[in-house]
């Protein structure tokens, strides 16, 4: 599944109302807690009845369909469901939260999906959906649904930037910007393993996992650049070069007997080239899922393209890859802005 980036601004459309509703903060002093839950979860206020319908099938099959580029099946989202009559202060201060509303007395041409923000805890995000009949419900959730489906991971991602600016890698930052010219949110934990003429590798080890940052550069000469052939080109030869596996004679590469996703967006004003995959170690058994984005640094004239790869093979790695993606798709040219 592509998936793109789009801010949080007012969709308006047509035959579908998907409005921005901001949280008036006057009657609380903007005193709100904190969000409650886990990243990538999302808890459906529905009727039981409507669970089981065509909207129950709609939501389960959008926020439940795989994650990308994952070594083993995981949902793109944790979901869960509750009565509107078992909605209580437990569940109102989480982070992603679904209101199915279907009432007869709304007006059939009136389906709407409402966007509200800071409602009851800081940081959160609700879609108050209503429509006249499921079937209706059903229709507008799956027209809408690469927009809201975007808008969560990007709150989940603002989220977590928010966490890792509080506590920076200094070091490694400042690294990033003289070496590369380069901004990005690296948390602590992080640290240099590897810094050559135009490549970098960072990483945060643990005992039985490691999250790892690639960095690199080189000069932009080719209009063919932003292609999945001649980046993962690109990237086999870096790789082969500068990050050699555990034992003698293996080193990082491109897991090439699965399919890799290439997607282009634009964040901040800037172009990306995206690249999802699996990596793994040549002679060895390592390997793992990786995420790599590529921009043009115009006033130097070189291509930077920065990754994040996960290795734990015990471990879950939806939320590993979305914590990585926080800190790539972060990335700011510094001189180029």
């Amino acid at each position: 599944m592509r998936q793109r980036l789009f801010s949080l601004l007012v969709f308006l459309f047509i035959s579908l109302g998907l409005v921005n509703q901001g949280c008036n903060q006057k009657n609380t002093g903007g005193l709100l807690p904190s969000i409650t839950g886990k990243s990538g979860e999302i808890v459906i206020v529905i009727s039981p009845a409507y669970w089981d319908s065509a909207i129950g099938d709609t939501l389960r099959k959008i926020f439940t369909q795989p994650y990308p580029s994952l070594p083993q099946g995981e949902p793109l989202f944790t979901i869960a469901h509750i009565a509107r009559t078992d909605f209580n202060y437990v569940f109102k201060t989480h982070r992603n939260l679904i209101f199915i509303d279907i009432n007869k007395t709304i007006p059939v041409d009136s389906t709407q999906i409402i966007i509200k923000k800071d409602v009851w805890a800081k940081g959160q995000l609700i879609f108050d959906c209503k429509a006249h009949s499921d079937t209706a419900m059903a229709k507008a959730i799956s027209e809408q649904r690469d927009k809201i489906i975007s808008l969560i991971n990007a709150k989940e991602r603002e989220r977590i930037a928010n966490i890792y600016r509080k506590l920076p890698a200094g070091k490694v930052i400042n690294y990033l910007k003289k070496k590369f010219g380069i901004y990005m949110p690296v948390p602590s934990g992080y640290n240099l393993h590897i810094d050559t003429t135009n490549f970098a590798w960072i990483s945060k080890e643990e005992p039985e996992s490691s999250q790892g940052l690639i960095i690199y550069s080189y000069p932009y000469v080719d209009t063919n650049t932003f292609t999945l052939d001649y980046l993962i080109r690109k990237r086999n030869n870096f790789l082969k070069k500068y990050l050699p596996g555990p034992l003698d004679g293996s080193w990082m590469t491109t897991e090439m007997r699965f399919g890799l996703i290439f997607n282009e967006f634009s964040y901040h004003n800037r172009y990306f080239a995206e690249i999802r995959g699996l990596w793994r170690v040549e002679n060895d058994f390592m390997g793992g899922p990786f995420i790599s984005v590529t921009t043009l640094d115009k006033k130097r004239n070189l291509i930077i393209t920065a990754e994040g790869y996960f290795y734990g093979p015990k471990f879950k790695k939806r939320e590993y890859i979305r914590q990585l993606e926080t800190i790539i798709y972060n990335l700011k040219v510094l001189d180029d802005e």
